[in-house]
């Protein structure tokens, strides 16, 4: 029995050490001071809410989101406040949904454009939600999910080993007598600045623009995860009940890309469809753009592509916007 106990304490002593370790180790697995200022500045943004009343238009997303429209050329159109709340897709839907919901009231709309990796193995996010938690440690409260922690763990440790390896590199050459300066292999975000009502534009990108195009992922890799319509549908439920009425609208993508991946994309529009028929506004082949309109990846437009998306959201809303006044016609001469 006194052996066991001195075992059971040799454990706890050995763990809290490496808790001590890690803890200590944490901040040096921490991104760039400019990606901790996006996701500041999107806090920021969601804190704003506030300041502007009810009825609103707040646009969720990735950053097919945040650099996919013109919220002033929007709000000018509708004569209603338009909220971009974009950031990264590697967030993952559950913390997205998460962080923007206490910001919501009763009028609002909601425009949530779900990135498609979402459906096949992104819903609970990659890399960057480990940088946004670091940025606003408050967050944590909203990881909610097994699959969050996973993600979470595997980013740093995935750090912490590339700082450690790193580490005995530069001892190495340094024994060696060599002075070779390893520049971070950190890539600083061009894009990192928010204008009016928290769109972002890249710096420096011309209006029609075209770089090789990134995220050009087969889909059929990974096996389609319902966990991300359970989730829409979960949060267009809340919503409702909180009086937001909240409306699908897909993401843009190239018209060479959705012939690549139509049966997943398909199969995403029919099971959103399922129980949400209502809440989609266009299909996805709708929301399909020529290629000549993205700048770096298949999520990203250039400025002429903005326009064009701007165009097709401003009549979605024109339309969303004139049955709830529809509605509210046929309430009163019901109540008169």
């Amino acid at each position: 029995m006194r052996d066991l106990v001195c075992v059971l304490k040799r454990i706890l002593v050995f763990g809290g050490i490496v808790l001590v370790l890690d803890i200590a180790a944490f901040p040096l697995a921490a991104p760039s001071r400019e990606v901790i200022s996006h996701y500041r500045a999107l806090h920021a943004l969601y804190r704003q809410l506030d300041t502007v009343p009810p009825p609103r238009i707040v646009l969720v997303g990735g950053s097919e989101v945040a650099f996919g429209q013109n919220c002033r050329v929007l709000e000018e159109e509708l004569n209603i406040p338009v909220v971009n709340t974009g950031t990264h897709a590697g967030l993952g839907l559950n913390m997205i949904l998460s962080c923007v919901w206490p910001y919501l009231r009763g009028g609002d709309i909601v425009l949530l454009t779900p990135n498609y990796w979402y459906f096949y193995g992104g819903c609970d996010g990659s890399d960057p939600l480990f940088d946004f938690i670091l940025a606003e440690p408050s967050t944590i409260a909203n990881v909610t999910t097994i699959g969050q922690v996973r993600t979470i763990t595997h980013t740093y440790a995935k750090r912490l080993s590339r700082l450690v390896k790193r580490y005995i590199v530069s001892s190495v050459h340094s024994a060696m007598g060599r002075d070779e300066r390893h520049a971070s292999a950190r890539k600083e975000e061009k894009w990192l600045r928010r204008g009016y009502r928290g769109d972002i534009v890249f710096d420096g990108v011309r209006e029609n623009e075209n770089l090789p195009l990134k995220d050009w992922t087969t889909l059929s890799r990974e096996k389609f995860d319902m966990a991300a319509v359970r989730r829409i549908e979960h949060f267009a439920s809340s919503c409702r009940e909180k009086g937001v009425e909240m409306r699908v609208l897909f993401p843009p993508i190239p018209r060479e890309y959705y012939r690549e991946n139509a049966r997943e994309l398909r199969t995403i529009e029919k099971e959103l469809r399922r129980n949400l028929s209502h809440a989609v506004t266009r299909s996805i082949e709708q929301c399909t753009m020529e290629r000549r309109y993205f700048y770096d990846t298949v999520y990203h437009l250039n400025g002429n592509g903005r326009r064009v998306r701007t165009a097709m959201m401003s009549a979605i809303l024109k339309e969303i916007l004139q049955t709830r006044r529809g509605r509210a016609e046929e309430t009163r001469g019901e109540s008169g």
